[in-house]
């Protein structure tokens, strides 16, 4: 519900800087400790030129010399950041407004870097943090929020306590509180939701030279949730007789020699998207007297 309130804002943001002579359509969205929301709402409007979200490292300077590219190029730009891009923007530039707002401080910093160089730029801001928080749910918000309703109450009638329930690999499951509740969810800046925004946005990398991520092995899912879990043999997750078949997709590539082209994302996606790298169904066991061998598919990502 809030990501499409939001691509409305980005798309009434378009049409402001584009029926504008100079004019950028600058949009701040909620997310203070997370840019799941500013990102999903740029890929579902597929016009923004420029997104930041808390989990970047962002040098303020590569962020102004972009906009200035923009106006040069195309006369026009969307921009898009979260709210909670603010703490890392003013240790970076050393300055830091009275109120903390990171949408007008960066509005502010952007007009004065066009009116050093004597550039004439006007610039659109829309903040709609309180219509994201004020609207109804959709149709499949709220099926959704129905179904986690009426499992929390199976769980509690079945003797279930310090869990919570949640839609995990498209199943509704049980979890324990520790495990939603020691860390928050984020976008890994080097993942593959990060890449697929920037494809979309076309923006260069705003960290500062030289600069790299920890490894992304930090990130990956259930990371840190151990101390909570028991391990379970193997056998007892794949039943026997169980399979693991790969469906194969035909490459031009293994048929054909390579032309060599040069590849201009290459660079973008390296590290997101690795060579054949593969995703396999979730092992569900539907019921405790279920013992039926299963086969599960492995798909190229």
């Amino acid at each position: 519900t809030a990501c499409s309130v939001a691509k409305t804002i980005i798309d009434a943001a378009y049409v402001e800087a584009t029926c504008n002579a100079n004019c950028i359509g600058f949009v701040k969205l909620l997310g203070s400790g997370s840019g799941l929301l500013t990102v999903m709402s740029v890929l579902a409007s597929r016009h923004v030129d420029l997104c930041l979200i808390p989990e970047m490292i962002v040098t303020l300077d590569k962020v102004l010399d972009h906009c200035e590219a923009l106006m040069t190029s195309k006369g026009y730009a969307v921009m898009v950041i979260s709210d909670g891009c603010g703490e890392q923007l003013f240790n970076a530039a050393g300055d830091r407004p009275e109120d903390g707002d990171v949408g007008p401080w960066l509005r502010d910093k952007v007009l004065k870097r066009f009116k050093e160089q004597g550039k004439p730029l006007t610039i659109k801001y829309l903040d709609p943090t309180y219509m994201l928080r004020s609207q109804p749910a959709n149709a499949s918000d709220s099926v959704y929020c129905g179904m986690l309703a009426e499992h929390a109450v199976h769980g509690a009638m079945a003797g279930l306590t310090c869990c919570t329930t949640a839609k995990l690999y498209e199943r509704y499951v049980y979890l324990p509180l520790n495990a939603v509740t020691t860390r928050s969810k984020r976008i890994n800046p080097k993942g593959r939701w990060c890449m697929r925004m920037r494809f979309t946005t076309r923006q260069p990398a705003f960290e500062p030279d030289n600069f790299k991520y920890e490894s992304s092995a930090s990130n990956l899912e259930g990371q840190g949730l151990e101390d909570i879990s028991t391990d379970v043999p193997l056998e007892e997750v794949l039943l026997p007789g169980s399979t693991v078949t790969r469906l194969e997709c035909a490459s031009m590539g293994s048929m054909f020699p390579s032309k060599n082209i040069p590849n201009t994302v290459k660079s973008l996606s390296a590290e997101a998207i690795a060579d054949r790298s593969w995703s396999m169904q979730a092992v569900a066991q539907p019921n405790g007297s279920d013992n039926q061998p299963r086969t599960y598919l492995q798909m190229l990502r």
